[in-house]
């Protein structure tokens, strides 16, 4: 089958399509592969990652979504679900009824994918809307089902309710026949929301995605993709809020934490030790460190409500100078950004370059080092 015949003939709209921005990944940012929580979580081994990119199988995926909220940088999202949405549409239900898509039971509720797709935040932020009680409407039909097999997930996330609100957090049960059945509509959050002018988009895309199969093979569109800069080489890199992470921080100041143990973020301060070469805000993917250069000084801010602990600042940290910290107040937690680092900079007489001084220095490290060997060869020379 020809690349053209195999664009145009699989379906125009699929279920649900898998959405990869691997400029947030962290190998890549790291440049080592340092992180392989989402092709841990796929049944399929449709994902395989480098220090140079993420590459998803679109034959073997079968779109569940594991992957998503196993991703510490938010790189997956997925076409047929948005957490902000489910959330709007599940919040106020005191007793939620949720199907997957492969649920055969009666009743009405919300629909997502699969069941992969919650984990102990979205579930938190459900809390934190009023949901008390979450009735899995499919587990039944995880035996032999493509999205592979949820009930494992189902537990991690009750297990994570459990540690962070004891028996004071919402409930993840299977529905059963006893089961009281919600009277209501099926909510569907599986399928693509799109409204006329996102859909001419996408006829455009795909129609544009055939075009350039049939003129261009697909040997010289590798040889000039392979031209183009890599992301890691540009200047400035992009920076994005993970999404689960930041309703659960919304959520926050209501939920029930247990006194006795941590919230599910850690705090950053930054040691004298450091360098101020600002690795760890560039590289940050989610923006919870941010850094700053500017004609008065070198910075690094923080805010916790962003963090994902995903621990690349101090992989990349050169001088080790990150500490961590638990927190355990949301008040810690709603802090404004805060400068961790701050090291002012001052011209260099010599070249114009600005550069940290230890003390009073006039001259930046490279024209201090090049007038001391000067002054040695004047020296050699008078003798």
């Amino acid at each position: 089958m020809s690349g053209a015949e195999a664009v145009t003939s699989r379906p125009l709209l699929q279920r649900s399509e898998l959405i990869l921005d691997e400029e947030l990944c962290l190998n890549l940012r790291g440049r080592l592969v340092v992180c392989q929580a989402c092709s841990d979580q796929c049944h399929r081994d449709a994902l395989q990652l480098s220090a140079d990119a993420v590459d998803l199988d679109t034959e073997l995926c079968t779109g569940c979504g594991g992957c998503i909220p196993a991703c510490p940088a938010g790189v997956m999202r997925m076409t047929g679900f948005s957490p902000v949405r489910f959330l709007q549409t599940a919040r106020d239900n005191r007793r939620l009824h949720l199907h997957c898509g492969a649920s055969r039971d009666q009743g009405g509720g919300v629909v997502i994918p699969c069941f992969k797709l919650l984990d102990g935040r979205l579930v938190g932020a459900l809390a934190g809307a009023g949901v008390e009680e979450i009735l899995l409407h499919g587990l039944d039909q995880c035996d032999g089902c493509d999205m592979g097999d949820a009930r494992p997930a189902v537990e991690a996330v009750q297990a994570t309710l459990d540690q962070w609100f004891g028996d004071r957090g919402p409930v993840l049960e299977r529905a059963t026949a006893e089961s009281e059945q919600d009277p209501g509509e099926r909510l569907r959050e599986d399928q693509p929301h799109m409204d006329r002018r996102s859909f001419l988009r996408l006829l455009g895309a795909k129609a544009t995605s055939g075009a350039v199969t049939w003129f261009c093979p697909a040997s010289d569109r590798a040889e000039e993709e392979a031209a183009l800069q890599p992301f890691f080489q540009a200047e400035g890199q992009p920076q994005r809020p993970v999404v689960y992470q930041q309703l659960l921080a919304d959520a926050a100041p209501s939920l029930p934490w247990l006194e006795s143990g941590p919230l599910p973020w850690r705090g950053r301060t930054i040691t004298e030790a450091c360098s101020a070469c600002l690795v760890c805000g560039e590289r940050c993917p989610t923006g919870a460190l941010q850094a700053v250069a500017g004609d008065g000084g070198r910075q690094i801010s923080f805010q916790p409500a962003l963090c994902t602990d995903c621990s690349l600042c101090e992989r990349l940290c050169p001088e080790r100078s990150i500490a961590v910290a638990d927190l355990r107040l949301v008040a810690d937690l709603q802090r404004p950004r805060g400068v961790l680092m701050h090291r002012r900079t001052r011209a260099c007489s010599g070249c114009g370059q600005p550069f940290i001084p230890e003390r009073d220095e006039e001259l930046c490290p490279v024209c201090s080092n090049e007038r001391d060997l000067d002054e040695e060869w004047l020296d050699m020379l008078e003798c």
